[in-house]
């Protein structure tokens, strides 16, 4: 799913709907891009991008969900 076996372009079409929700997906794709090229690309922004989301979102939720003690 996190196209590290196979690419998502020869994935089937609803495994490839998943696999764009999975944010480890992304993270495998900059790290690819890295490993072959130097160049900063769009897809490579694009999943810096989400990563970076992804985890500022957890960090929100995380921070909502923490009781808040008043002395």
């Amino acid at each position: 799913m996190r196209s590290l076996f196979l690419p998502r372009n020869q994935m089937a079409e609803w495994l490839r709907y998943f696999s764009d929700a999975m944010q480890l997906s992304y993270a495998v794709e900059a790290l690819q891009h890295v490993t072959v090229s130097s160049e900063l690309s769009a897809s490579y922004v694009r999943g810096a991008v989400v990563l970076a989301g992804s985890a500022l979102l957890s960090l929100a939720l995380a921070a909502a969900t923490l009781r808040r003690q008043t002395a």
